[in-house]
């Protein structure tokens, strides 16, 4: 079953024009906060420079996962064209079993969290050819390594959490939702996640027991999550078919 959401995500997602509209919106409003963040103008001997902001580069990770999984969610949710949404009904009607629902929706969270990864990742790896000497050491790219690895994650729990629907099968809303609203929202959440790694690596790369004590306190927030995120479908599927 988690297969098959799987690859339904995968052949729907590029197919219709809609989603790759919104896909390209959310890419490029995170790629020019990740510029903003990354490049700074200086002047030096009456010359406009640019320079490489390590709290920029630091706070990297959280703006490209950010973006990538909440242009991503934003797609999942919207009713865009719903022609693949049958086969859920004919398979299992309305799932009223919790472990059918949670197989489906964590295919979709899967899918999420692999491609929020390969482009959170990609980024560092580009970003650190270009990055100051001191962000190059082994431990603050370990710092690094597990504040993208804990953004994905946590980010892809926490924006899915009252997700309770397969991928591209949800029903029209009655009003609209307002574009520039959502964005608003997410400006306003967005400083915020960006200060939780630019604070917290340079405490990482203090220790090996501070490492370990991050990674701990990554899972502690995980598990936290899906335990919500589980009753929350229960309580969905609990619910009478009107």
């Amino acid at each position: 079953m988690q297969r098959a959401v799987f690859h339904f995500i995968s052949q729907t997602l590029l197919r219709v024009q809609r989603y790759r509209i919104y896909l390209v919106l959310y890419g490029g409003v995170g790629l020019s906060v990740l510029v903003a963040s990354v490049l700074r103008l200086t002047v030096a001997h009456r010359q406009v420079l640019l320079a490489i902001s390590p709290d920029g580069v630091r706070a990297a990770t959280a703006i490209a996962a950010f973006w990538t999984i909440a242009g991503l969610r934003m797609a999942f949710v919207s009713p865009g064209n719903r022609q693949g949404s049958w086969v859920f009904r004919i398979v299992h009607g309305r799932p009223a079993q919790l472990e059918i629902v949670l197989h489906q929706l964590r295919a979709s969270q899967l899918w999420v969290l692999l491609w929020a990864a390969i482009v959170t990742f990609g980024v560092g790896i580009v970003l650190r050819t270009i990055a100051p000497h001191e962000l190059r050491s082994q431990s603050a790219t370990a710092s690094v390594v597990l504040a993208a690895a804990g953004m994905c994650l946590l980010l892809t729990d926490a924006l899915f959490l009252n997700v309770k629907i397969v991928a591209f099968t949800g029903d029209t809303a009655r009003e609209q939702p307002n574009l520039a609203i959502t964005l608003l929202k997410y400006f306003t959440f967005l400083p915020v996640l960006v200060w939780i790694p630019v604070v917290s690596e340079p405490w990482i790369e203090a220790s090996v027991v501070h490492f370990f004590f991050a990674a701990a306190a990554i899972v502690a927030m995980h598990l936290a999550l899906r335990t919500l995120h589980r009753r929350a479908i229960q309580e969905h599927c609990n619910m009478p078919g009107l």
